[in-house]
């Protein structure tokens, strides 16, 4: 075991909790590092990331105008804490803001929006051309069985889906939200922002704009609590359901390559709030960044 290593188990066990890592050089995956980066795991609100390039294929492919006026309808979709989700009234926005919600604020009305105009088999065909084997997104949750009992050493996923049998009195409304259900490796998740940080996704066009959307998250309480702002840009996607906790992002130091990380935390605890285990993915954000700049030469 690398120092690195022993290092994010310290940080997890001190936060009472468990995880996976991973993080990569941007345009060279073999400067990956991490722990456990390649068990499946649940990746809660962060399978909007997919959502978001699959629309953008789909829009720079003539499939999906994101000039369109869109009605939003309150209560159509899974229900959530955050963006047209709160709201009481219907309202009429673009498309193009439909998915700047779902991403900046993890808008779980905005996702079913987004689900329900991509066209047909358009989410699937862009999982298979950029090679996301990992990646099981299920925006509809009814696509999915759930375990009948979680065993010892189960995996993230798994257990997040036994949460929603065992407990669904405690977890009102997630029996129809895609994040309970959607999994991925922290290392595909990498791959996915190394794909839009190289204009590989979709389009030059299109992947600025991904960024672009990636960068005006508003959490900033997890990875870019372990980064000085005046040093660093942040840019990613959180995910949170029950006792899970994560984050994929681009963390760029100021004048070198830009480093794509994903973590993934279990807690001990189901509680609303662990504030604790939000400060610890911004240290490990840290320890795996720093050991990338310590390894390599990143500077441009």
């Amino acid at each position: 075991m690398d120092d690195t290593t022993r290092t994010i188990r310290n940080l997890l066990a001190e936060a009472g909790c468990d995880g996976w890592c991973h993080a990569q050089v941007i345009g060279d995956p073999g400067t990956g590092i991490g722990l456990r980066s390649s068990a499946p795991v649940v990746i809660s609100s962060m399978y909007k990331v997919h959502l978001m390039v699959a629309a953008c294929r789909s829009n720079q492919q003539g499939l999906l105008d994101f000039d369109r006026r869109i009605r939003v309808e309150p209560g159509r979709y899974a229900p959530g804490p955050t963006g047209f989700a709160l709201f009481s009234d219907v309202v009429e926005v673009s498309l193009r803001d439909v998915v700047r919600s779902m991403i900046t604020v993890s808008d779980n009305t905005s996702a079913g929006i987004v689900y329900e105009l991509l066209p047909s088999g358009a989410l699937e065909d862009t999982l298979s051309r950029l090679e996301l084997t990992a990646a099981r997104i299920f925006p509809h949750p009814g696509e999915r069985s759930i375990p009948a009992s979680a065993e010892p050493g189960a995996t993230a996923a798994e257990d997040a889906a036994y949460v929603i049998a065992a407990f669904a009195a405690d977890d009102a409304g997630t029996e129809f939200d895609p994040a309970y259900y959607s999994q991925s490796t922290t290392a595909e998740m990498c791959t996915v922002l190394d794909l839009i940080w190289t204009d590989t996704a979709a389009d030059a066009a299109q992947c600025a704009f991904m960024r672009q959307l990636l960068a005006e998250q508003v959490w900033r309480h997890r990875v870019a609590s372990g980064f000085s702002p005046r040093r660093f840009e942040v840019a990613g996607k959180t995910g949170t359901i029950d006792r899970v906790r994560a984050e994929t992002s681009v963390v760029t130091p100021s004048g070198e390559r830009p480093i794509a990380l994903s973590i993934v935390t279990r807690a001990a605890r189901a509680e609303p709030e662990l504030p604790e285990v939000d400060r610890t993915i911004g240290r490990i954000a840290r320890v795996l960044v720093d050991a990338l700049r310590q390894r390599h030469d990143l500077h441009v």
